[in-house]
């Protein structure tokens, strides 16, 4: 199965972070799923680091990525198809941030299930696969 990691989820991963469920860490250990991160992720950390959104980030952007390459995730480029399928992406409920919507674009153009906790990406259950 090919799994998007939501940004936050990302960054729980490289932290160890206790808010990572048994279920979402046996899913991106299970050497069959490949884990992919979008390059909008570390777009999204660029600009949270810089207006003070990740407080607890002690790492630069740059070894985050490095890290990120070195622990078995493959990273993938933000193709024009998913810019295209951002701007037809319906507005559903009150959800309009612009980082989800690019991640369930992507997630549509590659057949990818994306891994999250957030609620808001469930709006979007016709059109995805979660975790």
């Amino acid at each position: 199965m090919k799994i998007l990691l939501d940004t936050h989820i990302l960054i729980w991963v490289l932290e160890n972070n206790k808010s990572l469920t048994s279920f979402h860490k046996s899913i991106l250990a299970d050497t069959r799923n490949e884990k992919i991160v979008s390059q909008l992720s570390f777009i999204e950390i660029a600009i949270k680091i810089n207006i003070g959104k990740l407080p607890g980030f002690n790492i630069s952007l740059h070894d985050f990525m490095y890290h990120v390459r070195n622990n078995g995730f493959s990273m993938l480029p933000i193709a024009n198809k998913h810019l295209i399928t951002y701007t037809m992406l319906p507005f559903i409920g009150n959800h309009k941030n612009p980082f989800d919507r690019m991640l369930i674009a992507t997630a549509i153009n590659e057949n990818m299930t994306i891994i999250t906790v957030d609620d808001k990406f469930k709006l979007y259950k016709n059109l995805i696969r979660l975790l």
